[in-house]
């Protein structure tokens, strides 16, 4: 697999999605990979880029047109509603507590990241651009997005603390910054450049930043909970992404996973667990997971099926699941009880 072409191919996403998307392409997914629409019922729909936190589960759907919006469920209550009405485009997005975040594409080219407050239901614009933007993130008051420059040849993180509504660059660099995430006040990221590729960190609130480990192999997709980042690293011998972690604490980097015929990509992390996409003969990806604390893992879900946008949540595990039909369903695990359902 050509790395830097799988980054490029990320850092355009948002062009295709508002700029491209209709029911008669392959819809990209906020992990990057063609999901074609669905034929659920009468209604021709593909579910997409689930995240979850807790009980509260959100997700996309397309329509036949390619209008693109956002569902919410109460996977307590099983409750199911639109997260905003709207005619607009609504993508990538992301929960922290009771707020939600997410892109919306208005009229003209115009960018909008929206938060809605879970508890009193309103809902509002907290930046606007007619720069594209892609990878919203959010972590308690303060909020992260990648944004492109006019022409789509670099991208750059900022960030927005929601308590006084200050705006800034997350890290000055003349490099593309891509895939950003972000727990309490620390962000990391995927810098690239035309040569190499490394993860990068920023502590908010100390302001201490820098490469987060010194390997010269390319990395790509980080994702954080707590101290704990994860993120995939290019193996220098087989030439096979897999797996690794640091712990911010101890600052121990180690590798969680590897294969020598599978590129394993996309590691999303909570708690003691960690999820990633395992490219079985490098075209169809299935879900893996492993405990960190119990060294307990394996395949989240046997099946034939192709497997996409894995997200996690404590023991909950979420992804989109392609049948032979073309239709795309999201499903849960619960790794403590090891029950499968549909949402």
């Amino acid at each position: 697999m050509d790395k830097k072409v799988l980054l490029v191919l990320a850092m355009f996403t948002v062009v295709f999605i508002f700029l491209g998307a209709s029911s008669a392409a392959p819809v990209q997914s906020n992990h990057n990979k063609s999901v074609k629409i669905n034929n659920v019922g009468s209604v021709y729909l593909y579910e997409d880029s689930p995240v979850i936190e807790g009980n509260k589960l959100v997700y996309q759907k397309t329509d036949k047109s390619g209008h693109q919006i956002l569902y919410l469920k109460n996977l307590k209550t099983g409750t199911t509603s639109k997260v905003l009405a709207t005619t607009q485009n609504q993508s990538t997005p992301s929960i922290s507590g009771n707020r939600l975040i997410w892109v919306q594409h208005a009229a003209k080219s115009k960018y909008n990241i929206y938060l809605k407050n879970l508890t009193s239901g309103k809902s509002s614009v907290i930046f606007s651009s007619t720069q594209g933007i892609d990878s919203v993130d959010i972590s308690g008051s303060r909020v992260i997005w990648s944004q492109y420059n006019k022409q789509y040849t670099k991208s750059t993180v900022y960030t927005k603390y929601l308590v006084n509504g200050k705006i800034s660059t997350v890290y000055s660099s003349s490099a593309n910054q891509i895939s950003p995430k972000i727990s309490g006040n620390i962000v990391v990221w995927t810098e690239y450049r035309q040569t190499s590729s490394s993860i990068f960190y920023k502590n908010l609130a100390s302001g201490v930043s820098g490469k987060l480990t010194s390997s010269t192999d390319e990395q790509y997709c980080p994702d954080i909970n707590g101290n704990m980042v994860v993120f995939q690293q290019t193996d220098s011998n087989s030439g096979f992404d897999c797996i690794y972690g640091k712990n911010l604490v101890t600052g121990k980097v180690t590798k969680i996973a590897s294969s020598t015929t599978d590129d394993l990509s996309y590691p999303v992390v909570s708690g003691s667990n960690v999820a990633w996409l395992d490219y079985n003969n490098l075209s169809i990806p299935h879900v893996y997971y492993k405990n960190l604390s119990t060294g307990k893992s394996g395949s989240v879900h046997l099946t034939t099926n192709k497997q996409f946008a894995v997200n996690i949540s404590g023991n909950l595990v979420v992804w989109v699941e392609k049948n032979p039909k073309t239709n795309s369903v999201i499903y849960i695990k619960d790794l403590g009880t090891g029950k499968i359902s549909k949402i």
